[in-house]
């Protein structure tokens, strides 16, 4: 991952911090504008990836937090939100599964300290 890649998460995680915390909303326009940078970093030769691994890893990450959101929805156990799956899959286009992974448990640890 180069330094363009790692400024462009810095701000993106940013203003979806901001966003979150204020209104306890994503807003849609945020993963969008993740997809369009990852792709047009992607094509710069930024990310240092072929385009078959970005889709696979963004799908690696996707699908299990859908299906996890699903079933959250059906049994009224809300653990995560849409707009977290949406920010967290933008985030596998940036970065490796082990990274992001490393990067869920901080958040994780982070926010049971805070609350």
């Amino acid at each position: 991952m180069t330094y363009y890649a790692i400024f462009a998460v810095v701000i993106l995680m940013g203003i979806t911090s901001y966003y979150d915390f204020r209104t306890t909303t994503i807003p849609n326009w945020i993963p969008r504008v993740g997809i369009v940078v990852a792709v047009i970093l992607q094509a710069s030769g930024q990310l240092k990836e072929d385009w078959l691994t970005l889709l696979i890893e963004f799908l690696i990450f996707f699908i299990p937090l859908m299906l996890f959101w699903i079933i959250g929805t059906l049994t009224s156990f809300q653990a995560l939100a849409g707009g977290d799956i949406k920010i967290i899959s933008v985030m596998a286009l940036f970065v490796s599964p082990f990274l992001l992974m490393c990067i869920i448990v901080v958040a994780m640890i982070l926010v049971s300290l805070v609350s």
